[in-house]
């Protein structure tokens, strides 16, 4: 885990050198105050610094103008494949959740990391269509995997959700908890 947060404050700096190439002025330090002493710093954070210093309206126009994946500014993240991120994961003692699978964009690959051994599936994201809803629901039912929700709120007040609460679970997923894992 230490080489991914090692990766994730070295990416923070690429990505302000290739800023700067472009002609932004990015201060390093705001980026780690920004940060709050949490070792998921990333490009959210660097984004809030250029709205901060008035290049950009918001964060989501950062990220349409430069830091989608392959944009003037991405700098790529190191990445693991899911088998060892599961592994990692149930090493650690945790669950592993496979993340709103409806992005992904491709089931075929969804079904794959259901059988590497991911324990849950997150059936209920803000992006998540009725009809993806339902899908996941009945794929998490027959591999018997965990139901989760989520709302995706990373604390960005230009990012959907912008508040916390605007998404949430339905109440049923709590009582499913409790009687999943036996806890009153």
């Amino acid at each position: 885990m230490n080489l991914i947060v090692a990766d994730r404050w070295e990416r923070v700096k690429r990505t302000i050198i290739k800023l700067e190439d472009l002609g932004y002025i990015v201060d390093y330090e705001r980026v780690v105050e920004l940060a709050g002493g949490t070792t998921s710093v990333g490009r959210p954070h660097i984004a809030r610094v250029l709205v901060e210093k008035g290049y950009f309206a918001s964060v989501t126009d950062v990220f349409n103008a430069l830091l989608y994946k392959n944009g003037p500014a991405y700098v790529p993240h190191y990445k693991l494949d899911y088998q060892s991120v599961i592994k990692l994961i149930h090493q650690a003692g945790g669950i592993s959740v496979l993340a709103h699978p409806g992005l992904i964009g491709n089931d075929q690959i969804v079904h794959e990391i259901i059988n590497a051994g991911i324990q849950g599936i997150e059936v209920y994201h803000p992006c998540h269509t009725a009809d993806q809803i339902n899908q996941y629901l009945k794929l998490a039912e027959h591999y018997n995997t965990i139901i989760t929700g989520g709302s995706d709120f990373h604390g960005i007040p230009t990012r959907f959700p912008d508040k916390l609460g605007v998404f949430t679970i339905p109440p049923s997923i709590i009582e499913y908890f409790r009687n999943r894992f036996g806890h009153e």
